[in-house]
């Protein structure tokens, strides 16, 4: 008895060790959502079929690009690139179905389609540690058409998430985000200050907004334009030959309270990732007229393109490389070109990772999104194609400080042709959860913690029953 004893207490402490306490395994990805294409939480079936009716809802058009968390919801951008898209920003329960019905956000009314005044075209948000989203609409619409709906102005939408209202609402001038030629693409927050990218294929850029002054400026840069040497790549058979300026960003947690930041960045048609110090983006003196003067530091190759990007509270960085559909990360404390790590590959589950976002469980979650099929045409809604990953990594992000963590800017004076030796230095020890560098198989799940349940349940049950024989042998 005392043998079958032993072996209840050795498998209850296997449950704890297996699920990190009631968390998944670090670092593996599941298929927590799986959509064939998008549908909504409409009024009504009259109206849903009046929409499908009029063109006003095409569902091989609708596309699902960003993705963010916010209080037990993902909140989802859906760009308006074509016709046919009927909302432009939504989202979803964490705990719904396995392929929810996206809920317009804030409203239906404020999805408005050529109404200025409601939002037009979302890409991408942000939320910060004072409850507040910030929500840029490029205004353009039908963007990937030969003639574009030019009505409204690029615009960045401030919302109050606490008191379900708009709070402020800046309108870009022309000289910083043209409706004709621009495309926001990716914004992070920086306390009181936005950096934005502008993928504009004529005029590249990155935006700077500061929110107490109510002002936006633009910086360009050549490290932000397409590289002619990685226009051409292929994802899934499918050949890319466009050039991609400017596109994903990540910005450095903030640090005991200092000020000055790293942000880093990449054109989509570049294998280089690139970083700039914040203290420069927020001073216009080193700007001559649009073209940047101050330092811009290139880290290193990824070895290959990216799309999304995001950074944790702890400076590990998280970015996919389209052409071998794979999840990388990276810790910035350790040389870049040595340290970064496959921790997901997979050619059917990672096709196009667009999106990176944190929970506050310490979940990454990556938005997938086949975007090289919906871009030429080849969406086909009978098989899925977009996907919401997950996987535990204890960070969340990066505007939460992480007072157990800090780190040093190192001083440089590399040109943008070489490659730092380490770009963030910690100051103290951190024991971090390290990831094999392997190919890792992506899972689905039904629920967030079946698999781990059932298995472990199986593991304890066969032990228990194995020992309690013997020991009544």
């Amino acid at each position: 008895m005392l043998l079958l004893k032993i072996s209840f207490l050795l498998c209850n402490f296997y449950v704890l060790i297996q699920s990190g306490f009631g968390q998944l395994p670090p670092e593996r990805f599941r298929v927590i959502k799986e959509w064939k294409y998008i549908n909504f939480t409409w009024p009504d079936f009259n109206t849903l079929r009046s929409a499908l009716t009029r063109g006003e809802y095409i569902p091989q058009n609708v596309l699902m690009a960003g993705i963010n968390y916010y209080e037990d919801y993902y909140y989802l951008a859906l760009p308006r690139m074509k016709f046919g898209v009927p909302i432009t920003l939504g989202r979803i329960p964490i705990n719904s179905t396995s392929k929810p019905l996206i809920e317009p956000f804030p409203s239906w009314e404020m999805n408005k389609l050529n109404d200025c005044n409601s939002l037009q075209n979302v890409q991408n948000v942000a939320v910060d540690q004072m409850k507040r989203m910030w929500i840029i609409d490029g205004g353009k619409t039908n963007t990937l058409n030969k003639n574009p709906t030019t009505i409204c102005d690029p615009k960045l939408v401030i919302f109050n998430m606490e008191m379900n209202a708009v709070e402020s609402v800046h309108v870009f001038p022309p000289e910083v985000a043209n409706k004709n030629v621009s495309f926001l693409y990716d914004i992070v927050i920086d306390d009181d200050f936005a950096y934005i990218t502008d993928n504009s294929r004529i005029e590249p850029g990155l935006i700077v907004y500061s929110r107490l002054q109510d002002k936006s400026w633009k910086i360009q840069d050549e490290t932000m334009k397409a590289d002619e040497s990685a226009i051409e790549f292929t994802v899934d058979d499918i050949r890319i030959s466009t050039p991609i300026s400017i596109a994903g960003l990540a910005l450095s947690p903030k640090i005991n309270n200092t000020p000055n930041r790293l942000l880093f960045f990449c054109p989509m048609s570049s294998t280089n990732l690139y970083s700039i110090k914040t203290n420069f983006l927020k001073d216009q003196s080193f700007m001559a007229g649009k073209k940047f003067t101050g330092e811009i530091i290139k880290v290193g190759n990824k070895g290959g393109q990216t799309d999304g990007m995001k950074m944790d509270n702890k400076g590990i960085l998280y970015f996919g490389l389209l052409p071998s559909s794979s999840i990388i990360r990276w810790n910035s404390s350790q040389p870049f070109v040595s340290s970064q790590k496959v921790i997901a590959r997979d050619q059917k589950f990672i096709q196009w990772p667009n999106s990176f976002a944190f929970d506050d469980l310490g979940n990454i979650v990556v938005l997938t999104n086949s975007l090289q099929k919906y871009i030429q045409g080849k969406m086909d809604i009978e098989e899925p194609n977009f996907r919401i990953l997950k996987a535990y990594t204890n960070g969340k992000s990066y505007v939460y400080p992480d007072e157990s963590f800090s780190y040093i800017i190192q001083d440089s004076v590399t040109s943008k042709n070489d490659q730092p030796n380490v770009i963030l230095m910690t100051n103290n020890d951190v024991k971090m959860n390290e990831i094999e560098n392997e190919d890792v198989t992506i899972k689905k799940m039904t629920s967030t913690s079946t698999n781990l349940q059932v298995t472990t349940f199986g593991f304890c049950v066969i032990f228990s029953l194995t020992f309690g024989f013997i020991a009544l042998m």
